[in-house]
């Protein structure tokens, strides 16, 4: 269940034993559900753009529409990308495409929100 949430960042969502497969959304878009689980991808920068050697804050915000009971989330960065600090911390990985960054996500009750905020 791969879902391109942001141009050079991939997801991978999974909640409650569902999966679901999406083409790439639109980089105005960002954003993709998955069972009951809502993810958005936002990046931050001044300029639109990240400058060699600059940084940027990636925030993924999800949202339960009905209670779901654990999810992950992984996300690969760009290539060019380094990664800095996340909080939470990952679970796992670097976010290169061969070890992306994991995020467990416990039981969430319907309407429950919460983010992460990966600098890279």
């Amino acid at each position: 269940m791969f879902a391109t949430i942001l141009a050079g960042f991939v997801a991978v969502i999974s909640a409650a034993g569902l999966s679901a497969v999406a083409p790439p959304f639109a980089p105005v878009d960002n954003e993709g559900t998955v069972g009951d689980l809502f993810v958005q991808a936002k990046v931050f920068t001044n300029a639109g753009w990240v400058p060699p050697g600059g940084g940027y804050p990636l925030v993924i915000r999800y949202r339960a529409d009905a209670a779901v009971p654990g999810a992950s989330i992984e996300v690969t960065l760009n290539e060019a990308a380094v990664l800095v600090t996340s909080t939470p911390a990952a679970a796992a990985g670097d976010g290169s495409s061969a070890a992306p960054l994991r995020f467990a996500l416990a039981a969430l009750a319907e309407g429950e929100d919460g983010q992460i905020v990966i600098e890279a």
